[in-house]
């Protein structure tokens, strides 16, 4: 999603928003000739494993705690004609999906920090519609749903090349059978999806594998 949100006019955390600024820090010499071309996909990549990191330690998780949920983040940077000396920052801003279709936001609390660690965790966790193929069917599981995310599979760091969809999906199923079963504490049948990074998605940084049970709540 690098790139592809629309950045407004800071306000004060205290009024209706949909970001959080949660880390800034500054842009090496790769980063700012990103910026300067205004690659917002290629900045990403490059920032995305500290702008991880931080989010998971801003929210209160681990890495699969957040991936399992609707958060994410967006990469900030000054305009491309103003990157220089003294104008170098970048930031990392959190947002949270009510329906990935569309890009749909839900509105955030005063604060994000620390959500994933608190009683209200369940109310940020991912969910899916059903029919797996695109991840459009992805919500906030406060929305109609037919599966729930209930594990992730970390896929590589950072430095991997992006194995292909196919091999991507026959890990996952493997992986994501286990994971559910083990989930539902079960010996019987059961149902369960999976979904993994596309190529573009891989490029900016995405390294998780979600596995979901199909579930009625």
């Amino acid at each position: 999603l690098g790139g592809s949100l629309e950045v407004r006019k800071p306000v004060p955390c205290g009024e209706t928003h949909n970001a959080q600024t949660y880390f800034v820090g500054l842009m090496n010499d790769k980063a700012q000739a990103a910026a300067r071309s205004g690659n917002a996909s290629r900045l990403r990549s490059l920032v995305s494993g500290i702008c991880s990191r931080q989010l998971a330690d801003w929210l209160g998780g681990s890495g699969e705690d957040v991936a399992l949920s609707v958060f994410d983040f967006i990469v900030g940077a000054p305009g491309p004609k103003e990157v220089g000396p003294g104008a170098r920052w970048y930031s990392c801003d959190a947002y949270a999906i009510r329906a990935m279709n569309g890009l749909k936001l839900t509105g955030l609390p005063r604060t994000t920090q620390g959500v994933l660690s608190s009683a209200r965790a369940g109310a940020w966790t991912q969910c899916n519609r059903g029919g797996f193929e695109d991840g459009t069917n992805i919500v906030v599981c406060s929305k109609a749903h037919s599966y729930r995310a209930v594990a992730g599979v970390h896929l590589g760091d950072l430095n991997a090349r992006y194995p292909g969809s196919n091999s991507l999906e026959t890990r996952l199923e493997d992986d994501c059978s286990s994971r559910v079963r083990a989930y539902l504490n079960t010996t019987a049948g059961f149902n369960y999806g999976v979904t993994w990074p596309s190529r573009r998605q891989w490029n900016t940084g995405d390294r998780w594998g979600i596995c979901y049970a199909q579930t009625d709540s």
